[in-house]
C-alpha cells in the first residue's frame, strides 16, 4: 500500500504509523484509554508516540506565578490590547484547562496500561512537558 492510501476515510488500517504527534490537546481529551488505545492500534512495532502540553508549574511559587500570570496577568493585558472581553475570557479559560490537567502520572500510567513501553516524561522550565511512549516490537 503506498503512504498516500494509509488513511482511508480518516482512520488509519492497524499497525501502520511511524510516528503520533499529540500537542498541547491531551487537557481536552475526554477518554485517555480511548485515545491512547487508538494511538497504540495505528502505530507500527517500534512506531513513537510524542505528546506535547503545558503542565501546571510542580514548586508551590512557581504554580502560583504561573497563575497570577495565565489567569489574570494574560488576560487583563488581552483586555487592554484588543478591547474584546470574549478574547480575554479564552485566555482565563486557557489557565482554567491547565488548572485541571490530570497529573503526569496518571498519564503515565494510562499510556503503560494501553500497552506502551518506556513511557516517559521530560519537563523543561518547570512546565513545557513531553511524555513520550513506543509500542512494543
Amino acid at each position: 500500500m503506498r503512504r498516500d492510501q494509509a488513511v482511508i476515510n480518516g482512520i488509519a488500517p492497524d499497525g501502520t504509523v511511524d510516528f503520533i504527534s499529540f500537542g498541547h490537546a491531551l487537557r481536552h481529551t475526554a477518554d485517555l484509554n480511548e485515545a491512547f488505545a487508538e494511538f497504540h492500534r495505528v502505530l507500527r512495532p517500534g512506531g513513537i508516540l510524542l505528546i506535547l502540553e503545558i503542565l501546571p508549574h510542580a514548586s508551590p511559587w512557581g504554580y502560583r506565578i504561573m497563575k497570577l500570570y495565565l489567569k489574570h496577568l494574560v488576560p487583563f493585558a488581552t483586555t487592554l490590547m484588543t478591547a474584546n472581553r470574549k478574547a480575554a475570557r479564552l485566555m482565563s479559560y486557557y489557565w482554567e484547562t491547565l488548572d485541571q490537567c490530570l497529573p503526569p502520572e496518571r498519564i503515565l500510567e494510562a499510556l503503560r496500561g494501553q500497552g506502551f513501553a518506556d513511557a516517559e516524561l521530560r519537563i523543561r522550565n518547570g512546565v513545557f512537558g513531553d511524555f513520550r511512549a513506543v509500542r512494543p516490537a
